[in-house]
This record gives structure tokens, sequence and C-alpha cells, in this order.
């Protein structure tokens, strides 16, 4: 009885199909670039945790209880992560007005000013139009907060564009700017009267619940905004791998006047970017007043638009990368909080911590972007 031979090659190829795909997917460039990017990621990370535990012990704790305080205090519990997700939140969306105003070549540093500016027409949207069922209401008045954010960029992206302004210092300085206006406005025409001009806090008075944000998780303050971040980064990360947009974006970013004789619309390009940063930051605000405070609190911002750069430089300006970034500075900041209270490492230790991992973390993708800025302006 004769017996059939296979050869074994063919036999492994027909029975394990899927293990040659996922080897020729990962030989391929562009995951191994991607996969070269995590394991530099990673490696910063480890090594700015070596860092930090070499400060814990210097303070005498226990470096391994204090990190496990730490996780435990962002992850640990069904509460705990509510909190770091609500502290994620804005965050998002603060990374991706950042991702898209760097990837294309501009460097906006107005996002805080758009957010204060989102946060507060998106209030006066919920308290003065009224009538309107919830689901229109508080739509209505994300979209207002984000096109005053986007009116708001617009200003310094027309003089980059026309006069050859500086963007860095003028979105810098217009944050101020808006900041302190808002806050003339409201102590002048929007004060809540029941808080009067005696908190050092002032406020508008409360947003109608059928403007307010569904919440997720109302005692933590959690709500449907982390959605609405995580589905704009999926929208974006489609728009530079499939539209003609994200191309234009990235090469005006990589090479402004490659991307001109290319026949790219570099204004335009630009104009846009900024426009949608800054409505990605007045969104990142308008969910806020919407949302956990219920109406426009000044000072409500902790830096959420600057700390939107660093969420943005940890995700490699990817808006995928930009949604562990942001969890994970969220995570910092929650946890953080926890670990002081569970072991005696004093808070400045903490924020040492937090500020060398950034800082390893984010510092080769800066210096990359400002070699490619800085190379863009000498050709323009």
């Amino acid at each position: 009885m004769s017996e059939t031979r296979m050869d074994p090659s063919k036999s492994t190829n027909s029975q394990t199909p899927g293990w040659s795909n996922l080897i020729r997917l990962l030989q391929s460039p562009r995951q191994q670039q991607q996969l070269t990017i995590v394991g530099q990621t990673l490696l910063s990370i480890a090594m700015a945790l070596l860092i930090g535990a070499g400060l814990i012990l210097i303070v005498g704790e226990n470096p391994l209880a204090a990190y496990a305080a730490l996780f435990k205090g962002a992850f640990g519990t069904g509460p705990a992560l509510a909190r770091t997700l609500r502290v994620s939140s804005p965050l998002i969306l603060s990374g991706l007005a950042i991702a898209v105003a760097f990837r294309s070549g501009m460097i906006n540093l107005g996002v805080e000013g758009s957010l204060y500016l989102g946060a507060f027409t998106a209030a006066l949207a919920g308290i003065y139009i009224q009538g309107l069922p919830p689901i229109v209401h508080f739509p209505l008045a994300l979209l207002v907060g984000a096109i005053t954010g986007g009116i708001w960029a617009f200003f310094p992206g027309f003089l980059k564009a026309r006069a050859g302004v500086d963007e860095i210092v003028a979105t810098l300085m217009l944050n101020y700017v808006a900041v302190l206006l808002v806050d003339y406005l409201v102590l002048t025409y929007f004060l809540d009267p029941v808080i009067g001009t005696t908190s050092d806090r002032p406020a508008t008075v409360p947003i109608p619940d059928s403007a307010k944000l569904p919440f997720i998780s109302e005692k933590y303050g959690l709500t449907v905004g982390i959605i609405i971040g995580v589905v704009i980064a999926l929208i974006l990360a489609w728009m530079y791998l499939r539209s003609i947009w994200g191309f234009e974006s990235d090469m005006n970013g990589f090479n402004r006047r490659f991307a001109h004789f290319g026949g790219i619309n570099t204004i335009k390009v630009d104009l846009i970017s900024m426009v949608l940063s800054g409505m990605l930051g007045g969104l990142a605000g308008a969910t806020e007043s919407l949302g956990v405070y219920g109406r426009y609190v000044s000072g409500f911002s902790t830096g959420i638009g600057f700390d939107g750069i660093a969420v943005a430089l940890m995700g490699h300006l990817n808006p995928i990368g930009t949604i562990l970034g942001a969890v994970f500075f969220g995570a910092l900041k929650n946890g953080g909080a926890s670990m002081e209270l569970a072991t005696n490492v004093p808070r400045d230790v903490i924020l040492v911590v937090e500020g060398l991992i950034l800082m390893v973390v984010t510092a080769r993708q800066l210096f990359v972007f400002l070699r490619l800025s800085a190379q863009n302006s000498k050709e323009d």
C-alpha cells in the first residue's frame, strides 16, 4: 500500500495561512516603522520610570510600592478608571488639536485660548437658545463652541499665510487675550448673580439640562465627551491614511517647498489645519462647560491646551497614539494623587516623575518636528 507524501512546506503553509499573512504584514516597511516607534516609546517610559524610582529612593520610599499605588489609583478599581477617563477626555481633543496643526507644519500654541472661548460660547448657546430638545440642543451648543474656537485660530493662521507673521508668538499671546476677554465678559455681562463678584471663580448661570452632555458616570464626571473624542480620532486617522487632505497636510508638514512645487496649495492647507485645530480646541472646552461643570467657570482649565502638546507628541502626532497618550497622561494625573495619599512621597516628587516621563517620551519627536519646521522656514 503506497503512502502519499506531502511537501512539508506546502503543508505548513496550507495549515497556517494566517501566520504567513501576519509575518508578511509585520515585514512591511510601514509596520516596521510603527513597531520601532512603539518600541522607542516604551523604552523611553521605562527609562523615565527608572529615573523616577531613583528620586523616590532618595526620599526614603519604596519605588515599587509607590508605582503600585499610582497604577491602582489610575486603573485599580472601576471608580479609579472612571476618574482617569474623566481627566483624559478633554486631553484627547486638545491633543488632536495640536496633532492636526503640527502635522501640517503649523505650530499652534493657542489651543488654550480656543478652549476657553469654546467653553464660554457653548455655555451661552446652552443658556440662551431655548425650547430645543436635548438631541438638538447639546449638539448645537457643541458646534457653536467648535466654530468659535476655529474662528479664533483662523486669525494667526491667516497672518502666517499672508504676512509671514510667526504663528508661535501670535498663538501664544492670543491665549492671554482669550482668557482675559472671557473673564471680562463673564464679570460684566453674564455673571451668575447667586455667585456674585465675591467668588474667586466667576461663572455664568447654570446650563439647562437640555444642553448638558449625557453622563456615562455622573458621580465621577465622565460624559460622552470621551466618546466624541475617540470617534473624531478615528475619523482623523482614516483621513490621514485615505483622504487627499490628509496627504496634502502631511506633505506640507514634511516639506512645504516640495509640496508647493508638487501642486499643493500650501496656504489653503495652513488655513484649514489651523481652523480645524482651533475647532477641536473649542470642542474640548465645550465638552467641559456642557459636561461636568454645567456652566462656564472661570479658570476651569488647568492647562488642558498646553498639556495637549505633550499628549500629541507622546502619540507621535498619530490620532490613535494621541488617545493612548491622553489616557497615559490622565493616569499620571489621577494616579499621582493616589500615590501621594498611599505613600509618603511628596507631591513635588510626583510632578518631577511626570515631567521626566513626558520629557523623555516627547523629546525625540519634538526635536524632529522643530528640525522640519526650521527647514520649511528656510525654504520659504
